[in-house]
């Protein structure tokens, strides 16, 4: 298991306890492995990035219960002078980039969303070190629930030489991740956090600074 929630999630639903007493005396949690560094910038990418402004980068698929909306929807309502110092790269699977294209039109974000294919897996790594910012969110769990989600991307993340921005659901495995490892923290479903971040961000790119 990835994680501790995880595991106790999975052994919750079994009921005869032998089994379970069982399950849980040989169970593994090791989170996903995290690359050395020589792995990040071994192969080029002719992709590019813009000095001038915060590039946060975003690599993943989108589900019901995590997706970017609330971020899409908080860089719609920054003004326009904020919002030209930030360019969010998302790199997606195809199926997720048609209804994501379709989002970034009707909130008139083109200038400020690049959309993209996924890359190969080594490539990805490269970028990621490219980018000013690295996003990562959090699953929404069931209300009342534990949430038992720790992205995998999370470990490629921590590998790179840029800081992570994690939108986190309070008490999920990403959230007990210290400061040293997701530098700026949002919690999930608080759009004016998420907002006031993303202000941030364009603000340090007007001043000349970096994340």
């Amino acid at each position: 298991f990835t994680n501790v929630h995880q595991r106790d999630f999975m052994l919750s639903v079994i009921d005869e306890s032998a089994l379970r007493e069982r399950v849980a005396g040989i169970a593994v949690v090791a989170p996903h492995p995290t690359l050395p560094r020589e792995y990040y910038g071994q192969i080029p990418s002719e992709y590019t990035v813009d000095d001038d402004v915060v590039n946060i980068g975003y690599f993943g698929n989108f589900y019901a219960n995590r997706g970017v909306d609330t971020v899409l929807d908080q860089l719609a309502v920054l003004p326009r002078a904020m919002r030209d110092h930030l360019v969010l790269h998302i790199f997606t699977s195809n199926a997720s980039m048609v209804n994501l294209r379709r989002s970034v039109e009707q909130r008139r974000l083109e200038s400020a969303v690049r959309i993209n294919p996924y890359v190969p897996f080594l490539e990805h790594l490269t970028l990621a070190d490219r980018m000013d910012v690295l996003l990562v969110n959090d699953a929404q769990s069931p209300k009342g629930g534990v949430n038992p989600f720790l992205p995998s991307k999370i470990s490629d993340y921590q590998g790179s030489v840029t800081p992570i921005w994690g939108i986190l659901e309070e008490g999920s495995p990403m959230d007990a991740l210290g400061a040293d490892r997701i530098r700026y923290r949002s919690p999930s479903g608080h759009a004016s956090s998420i907002r006031q971040q993303l202000a941030t961000f364009a603000t340090m790119a007007m001043r000349g600074e970096q994340p």
